[in-house]
């Protein structure tokens, strides 16, 4: 089974990714040439600079408790325990977290939309390919499982997890870094802000 499972979820994970440097790369060229709108310093921009902080770290956190239930699992068993009890894409609620959170660091409103089109608009697909390859593998059981658990955005009240849980170290280590870039994300912004004030980089826009 598993051998049938590893090409279709490696094509599932290089298709997930060039779908997110579609939509992804061309924000951050339009950020890198802009700057927002919003005062310095106002209340919309200290807020906006709390909530991205802790959003990208709700969004990580998810997104290495959710890599722990499923190192190593990935392609053998259907995992209904831990986040995904109640939530059947939490990798993908949570990077959705994550990557809202460093939208609002840019403090620009319109790059926070332009995020949240561009993830309405790709990522419903690839959950729907990656369901589907789950129900032609564990049949009736998956089909249980979307009947009790939402498909992105989760019921706590659902939650359940076992007392004990194994999981591969190695896979979850490089979970692990490729979840780091969400956390130099943030630098990074601040970095090219800066640059934008010390007129470094040119601004061809300013954006609410």
């Amino acid at each position: 089974m598993a051998s049938l499972q590893e090409p279709f979820l490696k094509n599932t994970d290089i298709g997930r990714i060039k779908i997110t440097r579609f939509f992804l790369i061309p924000i951050f060229v339009i950020f890198l040439f802009s700057h927002h709108k919003i005062p310095d310093a106002g209340v919309l921009d200290i807020t906006m600079e709390l909530v991205s902080i802790i959003l990208i770290f709700i969004g990580v956190s998810g997104r290495l408790w959710s890599t722990l239930f499923i190192s190593g699992y990935k392609t053998t068993n259907l995992i209904t325990v831990g986040p995904y009890s109640i939530c059947r894409n939490p990798l993908y609620f949570f990077s959705f977290i994550a990557i809202i959170g460093i939208a609002m660091e840019t403090e620009m409103i319109t790059i926070v939309l332009m995020v949240l089109l561009g993830f309405a608009i790709f990522y419903p697909s690839v959950i729907l390919k990656e369901e589907k390859l789950l129900l032609q593998l564990h049949g009736k059981d998956f089909e249980e499982y979307c009947k009790r658990v939402p498909r992105f955005f989760p019921n706590f009240k659902l939650y359940t997890e076992p007392d004990k849980y194994v999981f591969e170290t190695r896979l979850y280590r490089k979970a692990f870094f490729d979840s780091m870039w969400f956390i130099l994300a943030y630098p990074l912004m601040e970095i090219i802000e800066k640059l934008h004030e010390h007129n470094i980089l040119p601004t061809y826009l300013y954006l609410w």
